[in-house]
């Protein structure tokens, strides 16, 4: 608003002024955090010298792995109360942590650690992992921990500090027999393919050549049978030859099994197992899809498999293992039986327990037979035993 002379009248200057002086306050308390920001690094994060620092980069199936987390407060400038907390990656357990560390398992699996902390100080906390069986599929073994403060002038804004190290999971070296001029490996599971492949088709081939060349040398003498019925014949011969070689490879699963299953009671030693660690994991198993194509539908079932982490002595040495507690052919897939079967066990306890001295890191805390396997093995081994009869009774008729 202007006055009589052209100029803006005194109220309107001094509106004007309290607006400015409102916008300039409110704008420097916007801005006071951008510039609490520019704090050196070693002052805004005291704890950016700490490490977590793995022992390997590369480990493999059922072996341990140490870690190292340096906790360094070389950025602190007064004694600071701090949460250290190390989370126990999946493929892996524990086998190892200080005794200053407290282990918890009802939301994450982790180790914590409460204390205060001096300027300069530095924490080590020692901890040492044992890698699942089948965990090579992870491919890595991440490692987290964190560590946790609150700022002396904002107690009400908590900060941390994240930790990690990467270690490469391998698969469990395999016995092997003889190497290819190529150089590759042969061991036991290429040699069993190798007969599956070879053997397999000889068979379905070889045994329905020889009852037709029976059948033939028996009908000479007499009509020729009708061209549809030979054709039907061959037909049928060929698919339960095919079915009697497909069981034929069940019965040798079966019979490697109860080996082990004897071997359990027979050549296994007997020890003292210290329980270290115990955790479920789910293992999912997708079954085939209705119709096939991208609308087939498919099936996805998870099951859950109980696994303990164990300390026992086996061979002269002292050996770190993972592993079911018994044979799992023997544990149902549902939770509750799994929760049930490690219920029995007690972190810390002392168990007896049974380990194979070939591989001492193989073992079972309860001994028993892998029913589980018998019982979906039955049924083919009926359909075997009546493909062998008649095949047989058809080449010697």
């Amino acid at each position: 608003m202007k006055g009589n002379s052209g100029l803006p009248s005194p109220r309107f200057l001094a509106r004007s002024a309290s607006i400015l002086l409102f916008l300039l306050v409110c704008g420097s308390a916007l801005t006071a955090p951008a510039a609490a920001e520019t704090i050196t690094p070693a002052r805004e994060n005291p704890f950016a010298a700490s490490r977590l620092i793995a022992g390997s980069n590369m480990v493999r199936e059922g072996e341990t792995i140490a870690l190292t987390l340096h906790v360094n407060a070389a950025g602190l400038e007064a004694p600071r109360r701090i949460t250290v907390t190390f989370y126990i990656p999946d493929p892996a357990m524990l086998a190892a942590a200080p005794a200053s560390m407290r282990f918890s398992d009802d939301y994450r699996r982790d180790l914590t650690w409460e204390g205060e902390i001096a300027p300069g100080q530095e924490l080590t906390f020692p901890i040492t992992l044992v890698t699942m069986p089948d965990s090579a599929g992870n491919r890595l073994l991440l490692a987290d921990a964190a560590i946790f403060w609150r700022p002396p002038d904002r107690e009400w804004e908590a900060q941390s500090h994240w930790l990690q190290s990467e270690t490469e999971i391998h698969a469990k070296l395999t016995p092997i027999l003889f190497v290819l001029p190529n150089g590759m490996e042969i061991g036991k599971v290429e040699l069993v393919l190798l007969g599956y492949l070879v053997g397999g088709p000889l068979l379905i081939l070889l045994i329905p050549w020889l009852i037709l060349r029976r059948q033939q040398q028996r009908r000479s003498a007499g009509p020729p049978p009708a061209t549809g019925e030979r054709l039907l014949e061959k037909y049928l011969l060929f698919a339960m030859t095919f079915a009697f070689v497909f069981t034929l490879g069940i019965l040798h699963l079966l019979c490697a099994v109860a080996l082990e299953d004897m071997r359990r009671f027979v050549a296994y030693e007997k020890t003292s197992c210290t329980l270290l660690d115990k955790r479920i994991i789910l293992e999912e198993s997708t079954s085939s899809s209705r119709g096939g194509g991208p609308r087939g539908v498919s099936t996805t079932t998870d099951y859950n498999k109980p696994l303990v982490a164990v300390r026992y002595p086996a061979g002269g040495r002292e050996t770190i293992a993972a592993g079911p507690p018994r044979p799992t052919a023997m544990l149902s897939p549902l939770a509750k039986y799994a929760l049930r079967e490690l219920a029995q066990y007690n972190r810390g306890n002392t168990y007896p327990c049974w380990y194979d001295p070939k591989q001492p890191e193989t073992f079972v805390l309860a001994r028993g037979i892998s029913w589980g396997w018998y019982l979906l093995g039955a049924g083919p081994m009926f359909l075997l035993y009546f493909l062998g009869r008649t095949l047989w009774r058809r080449m010697t008729a």
